[in-house]
């Protein structure tokens, strides 16, 4: 953990990450390498109902990366229940998204409210109390997005990731189609026909 008094808002981050383990622990996750940055999470950036956390696992180490919007300040708990969320998505299997392996995760970590758009309960808060008093200040100016011109709709590419669509020789042969992503966001498992598939989405 890095100690010095000038930190940067990503080692700041880290930090708190590496303060949160235990609370990870008591519930039965164990932790992994994560990279915190802070950043426009890649499905929206502005406007209401915004992306104020998102975690990816394309890294080509396998190592997942956590973004947290630039909006967040070290108000009202600042970046910890949004940092505490994106981590339960890095700390479980790749496919999880907001189903119920993550719900029964982020209610025992103290966080309330819908798996998509969790807050800090009583029990976070008192959590964090002394976490936050060992971080400090969050090194960070809150980025005003109010002005940035909203971005038109874009459809977003989903791949199932399912054995279900393996070819007649056995080969993989992903179903690959397009949605919106308030169609992502109405639902905890994404899903093509075979409603026993996994399907993620994709950048680009």
């Amino acid at each position: 953990m890095a100690t010095t008094e000038e930190l940067t808002r990503e080692e700041w981050l880290t930090n708190a990450s590496e303060l949160m383990a235990p609370l990870f622990e008591r519930v039965g996750v164990t932790p992994k390498p994560v990279r915190i940055s802070v950043g426009f999470p890649a499905n929206t950036r502005a406007g209401k109902g915004k992306t104020i956390g998102e975690c990816h696992y394309m890294s080509a180490d396998g190592i997942p990366q956590v973004f947290i919007h630039p909006s967040l300040t070290d108000g009202d708990m600042g970046p910890l229940p949004t940092l505490a969320h994106e981590l339960a998505h890095a700390y479980l299997e790749v496919g999880t998204g907001h189903g119920r392996p993550f719900a029964k995760l982020v209610t025992e970590l103290g966080l309330v409210g819908k798996p998509t758009s969790t807050q800090a309960g009583e029990d976070f808060k008192t959590d964090m109390e002394e976490i936050a008093d060992i971080l400090g200040e969050y090194p960070h100016a809150a980025l005003d997005t109010s002005k940035i011109k909203k971005q038109n709709a874009r459809m977003i590419k989903i791949s199932c990731i399912s054995e279900l669509h393996d070819d007649d020789e056995g080969n993989p042969k992903p179903l690959i189609w397009r949605t919106s992503q308030a169609n992502i966001d109405r639902t905890d498992h994404l899903s093509c026909m075979d409603r026993e598939c996994d399907a993620v989405p994709l950048i680009g």
